[in-house]
């Protein structure tokens, strides 16, 4: 968790976690800025402090001596984050920190009688089959959203996980630039569950990072390997969608969360427990096998994800897929996960 210390809002945001804590940091930046395009609050210290003392102020007058400052405000705010190009969805999530805000405050907020916009329903991701999946991202012109891509197929972490400082060079440089394979990420506090847990990259993954670091060049230890917003990641998957597929209603069903969802089918249809895919998720798990799984060494999980690599790979062809019967390839995970560490 991030600690704030810069504004009155500290408190607030200090008292939230993980990506909650993120997403509306960002959005009380963008109510700030449209407060400050209001004469009233143009130079305040704190505007949106100076909004909510205006509002309980406002509370407490006459019916016929109040300005409604409240309704008016929010009812402000959405076009202004219209105007700003922002989505009907991302609207509502901003205006919902605000709201957030002014409880923590104990001045609740209505959005009742702002027009505020109407809520976009989320398409269902798509269901991927892996032949298709690998056309999609070997489609993509670009190195990174290639490697990106790959790297969420392989890895099944979420996409805040790996871009931006979450996911730095250091991580993987050891293994990876002495060949190791697959290449094991260590992630101390998965961003959404704070999890500890470790995932890999394999073949396939690796082999799409070498080619983006030749064109963009190896970033530094301390760099991220992916410098880019999730907003930007989402964009580029939108463009790609829409040339590769019909228009569709409701947000974009092959976003770049689709290919985690699928990569979890696709260890599931591989017979992988489904214990073993929540660990590599980052999901909570249970308190003795979270203590179990990390007790395991890196290179006994590293073993067993080797086993399942195969269903990660789309270059792989049908003839390459393990011949194991279904009931021999359970007998061979029941034994892996009974082993005691040595």
């Amino acid at each position: 968790m991030v600690v704030v210390q810069d504004s009155r809002t500290a408190s607030f945001l200090n008292a939230l976690q993980g990506s909650t804590q993120n997403t509306y940091r960002i959005s009380l930046k963008k109510c700030e800025a449209y407060l400050r395009t209001l004469p009233e609050y143009a130079n305040a210290i704190d505007p949106l402090f100076a909004f909510i003392i205006d509002v309980k102020k406002d509370r407490a007058l006459d019916v016929v001596e109040m300005r409604y400052v409240e309704r008016n405000v929010i009812t402000g705010l959405f076009p202004f984050l219209k105007k700003q190009g922002y989505s009907n969805n991302t609207q509502l999530v901003d205006a919902a920190a605000l709201q957030s805000f002014g409880n923590f405050s104990q001045v609740p907020l209505s959005t009742k009688f702002t027009k505020p916009p109407s809520n976009i329903s989320a398409s269902e991701k798509h269901e991927w089959t892996i032949e298709e999946l690998g056309k999609f991202i070997e489609a993509m012109r670009s190195s990174r959203y290639q490697a990106l891509a790959t790297s969420a197929l392989q890895s099944t972490l979420r996409l805040s996980d790996l871009v931006g400082e979450n996911f730095v060079y250091g991580k993987i440089q050891k293994e990876f630039e002495e060949g190791v394979s697959p290449v094991c990420i260590q992630v101390r506090s998965s961003e959404k569950t704070e999890v500890e847990h470790r995932t890999f990259l394999g073949k396939l993954a690796v082999s799409k990072l070498k080619v983006y670091f030749e064109e963009f060049g190896v970033p530094k230890l301390d760099e991220p390997i992916f410098p880019v917003s999730k907003r930007s990641v989402d964009a580029v998957f939108l463009s790609h969608a829409l040339n590769l597929y019909p228009k569709w209603v409701g947000q974009n069903p092959y976003c770049i969360h689709s290919i985690r969802a699928a990569a979890c089918t696709f260890l599931q249809d591989a017979h992988c427990p489904e214990s073993v895919i929540e660990y590599f998720s980052g999901h909570g798990l249970g308190s003795d096998v979270k203590l179990r799984y990390r007790k395991r060494s890196t290179d006994r999980w590293r073993q067993f994800y080797k086993n399942f690599e195969w269903a990660l790979d789309y270059t792989l062809k049908q003839e390459d897929m393990p011949k194991t019967s279904v009931s021999e390839f359970k007998r061979l995970v029941e034994s892996l996960l009974s082993e005691d560490e040595a």
